[in-house]
């Protein structure tokens, strides 16, 4: 449905006329008054008179249809309806027929300047928003770019997820074969278990079996430690009883010892007189006369001291 103008917004109309419904009221209008209209671009004055009455007298009709309170109160509005059509100058030319008052024309302007207003704003909406278009269909286009090259990873990864698909399927029958193996060695891991129930048991009684011998140990430890503190004090005992008897020996062999070295040295000493003696005897011998030669010589010095005997 077409949005109304902005004047009929404004300033809404009493009564729904359309223009042709205001047009055709009255007779057709002169040569002289469709030429003048024509040149000014408005209505001729009798149609603009035509078009008044006609609004009055339905505004007439109206008022005199309202109840007896409406009706004491529809005399101003007639005269201001009266009084707005008698400011047209009948007998003027077109300038002077209008229908708008000073003040009305004053707003007219002042909305026409603010709708000049709103759109030169609203131009420089548009020309803003016609930088923001171009800006994104930049980043359209760089996302188609972007979108292109997804399609393109996305085609590349269909393929990845078909190889991996594959890949699946080979582990999913690889875990199937898991499965059954280790379906298999549960049933090793129950025997294992068995056994090692079994070994537990044999080595709870090992553990025991070893706690007595660890006893027994530990006491024949003991009894070992007592004999070797024994035999080490009798070791002891004949170590220093081996000593003393071995330092009264070695103090009666020193006793000995300086016997004979008191005995050797008195022979030394009589050995040192025999020698000197012999000596002189030879000393002796010699400065006797030569012929004493041959007297019976005395005994050799080596028969003499053969007859010696040492004490």
């Amino acid at each position: 449905m077409a949005e109304g103008h902005w004047v009929e917004h404004l300033f809404p109309p009493t009564f729904g006329y359309t223009a042709d419904q205001l047009l055709s009221t009255g007779g057709a209008p002169t040569s002289s008054e469709t030429d003048s209209s024509t040149k000014l671009g408005s209505p001729p004055p009798t149609a603009l008179r035509r078009v008044y009455e006609k609004v009055l007298e339905d505004f007439g009709a109206e008022i005199r249809g309202r109840e007896t309170s409406a009706t004491e109160s529809s005399g101003p509005l007639e005269d201001e309806v009266t009084g707005r059509v008698s400011r047209l100058s009948w007998g003027g030319g077109p300038d002077e027929s209008c229908i708008w008052t000073q003040q009305e024309l004053e707003t007219l302007r002042e909305v026409f300047r603010a709708a000049k207003d709103q759109n030169r704003k609203l131009t420089t909406i548009l020309d803003l928003a016609n930088k923001q278009i171009k800006t994104l269909e930049g980043k359209c286009k760089e996302q188609e770019d972007q979108l292109e090259n997804r399609y393109k990873q996305l085609k590349e990864a269909r393929k990845e997820i078909q190889r991996l698909k594959i890949h699946s399927d080979q582990q999913s029958n690889e875990v199937t074969k898991s499965h059954r193996k280790i379906s298999g060695l549960s049933e090793d891991v129950q025997e294992l278990q068995v056994a090692k129930d079994d070994l537990q048991r044999q080595l709870h009684e090992t553990t025991i079996a070893f706690e007595k011998e660890r006893l027994l140990r530990c006491e024949l430890e003991q009894r070992l430690q007592m004999q070797e503190q024994q035999l080490e004090d009798a070791k002891l005992k004949s170590e220093e009883s081996m000593r003393l008897k071995y330092e009264k020996e070695v103090r009666e062999l020193q006793r000995r010892v300086l016997t004979l070295q008191d005995e050797l040295d008195r022979e030394q000493q009589t050995h040192g007189i025999n020698q000197k003696a012999l000596d002189n005897m030879r000393k002796h011998f010699a400065s006797l006369p030569a012929d004493m030669a041959n007297v019976e010589q005395p005994e050799t010095e080596e028969h003499f001291l053969s007859k010696l005997t040492y004490f």
